[in-house]
């Protein structure tokens, strides 16, 4: 074998091992490369994740009610959050067999009841049942079983955001007929505007309904004020406008019974 085919043979086999090499570095990329990049990305999002954590607290959970901790204290919670809300505590009589279980006996118009309901949620006690009734005056009579728990109640946000409800959007009485009548301090950011606007009547013709507002007759589809008629029931008219993200309802300032009854 002379020099040149010895020379021959070796780039033969350089050959050969660029091309194994090669084969071998596509394998690789082939089949490791998607697996470490998809890692890399995993490891990057984790740290995001980490730095955002450390960079903002969680925010601590609600602080429950802490009111009534003692018989006392719940006593002295009780009377003030009648006085508070218009309601008055006829009554309070102690289980004999369990003195920690307590029955109200109390008084006053729907919203203050549900009123407070909602603030003695929030003291150390469970609520196991309540009756009411209409009284003879119109005024709501009936009992609350209480038992003292100890452990706290609801968070004082749970009152507010049910006081808001009761004292500024039109909620049914279960105890009167009739759509609910809105307070006047309810407004079209709440989506009424019965104390804007004086709904005074709503026709039936056919199967067609005539509502009067403002001493001016108006059907659905019928503009008001910038504002479109888009439905009308019995008792209330629902408008809609560009610039208002919620419906607003437009109710009778008394019922049709109450008024025709001259109350």
């Amino acid at each position: 074998m002379n020099i040149q085919d010895t020379l021959s043979e070796q780039r033969n086999l350089l050959s050969v091992g660029l091309l194994v090499f090669a084969a071998l570095f596509a394998v690789y990329r082939w089949h490791y490369t998607s697996e470490v990049e998809a890692a890399a990305s995993l490891q990057r999002l984790s740290d995001i994740l980490r730095l955002e954590a450390a960079a903002k607290p969680a925010a601590p959970p609600p602080v429950g009610g802490t009111r009534g901790g003692t018989m006392p204290d719940l006593l002295a919670g009780l009377q003030e959050a009648a006085s508070q809300n218009n309601v008055a505590i006829r009554s309070m009589a102690p289980d004999p067999a369990e003195p920690s279980k307590i029955r109200l006996g109390v008084e006053g118009d729907f919203r203050s009841a549900m009123l407070f309901l909602g603030r003695i949620e929030t003291f150390q006690i469970g609520i196991s049942a309540f009756d009411f009734a209409p009284d003879e005056d119109g005024s709501l009579a009936g009992t609350i079983d209480i038992q003292h728990s100890g452990k706290p109640g609801a968070p004082p946000s749970f009152a507010d955001y049910l006081d808001a409800i009761l004292k500024y959007t039109a909620v049914r009485n279960p105890f009167e007929i009739g759509d609910p009548i809105p307070l006047p301090n309810a407004g079209s950011d709440l989506g009424d505007i019965s104390w804007t606007y004086h709904l005074t009547s709503i026709t039936l013709y056919g199967a067609e309904r005539v509502a009067t507002i403002d001493g001016k007759d108006y059907r659905v589809g019928d503009n008001f004020n910038g504002m479109r008629i888009v439905a009308m029931g019995p008792s209330s008219v629902s408008l809609r406008a560009p610039n208002m993200p919620l419906t607003q309802k437009l109710h009778f300032r008394q019922n049709p019974t109450e008024v025709a009854d001259g109350r």
